[in-house]
């Protein structure tokens, strides 16, 4: 059978056990608000970065597609500005291929 000889104790002593219990109590509700708040600031934090990285990744593929883009423009205004043979529209696509190709290995 428990004993609670506990409560048989003088009032100081359950003084002590209330005011610790208490304190205890708002210990642990201190914590448990700090320990959500910075939960949330570090998840605003890493969804903040994450956004950024994003945008930083696709502002370079951008870049860099944007710079291949100009090549066949390139070519596109040379084609249509000049009265070209069959031939040499046939040699120059033949070089622009060529040339890409090689962009696309060594890039």
């Amino acid at each position: 059978m428990l004993r609670f000889d506990y409560l048989k104790k003088g009032l100081a002593f359950k003084f002590i056990v209330y005011i610790f219990a208490s304190v205890a109590l708002i210990f642990a509700l201190v914590f448990l608000y700090s320990y959500a708040i910075a939960e949330k600031i570090v998840e605003k934090s890493l969804r903040t970065n994450a956004e950024n990285l994003t945008k930083k990744g696709v502002a370079q593929i951008e870049k860099i597609l944007t710079s291949i883009q100009k090549i066949p423009d390139n070519y596109s205004k040379i084609i249509e500005s000049t009265d070209l043979s069959k031939e040499i529209i046939s040699f120059s696509a033949k070089i622009f291929i060529i040339n890409l190709h090689k962009l696309r290995v060594s890039g």
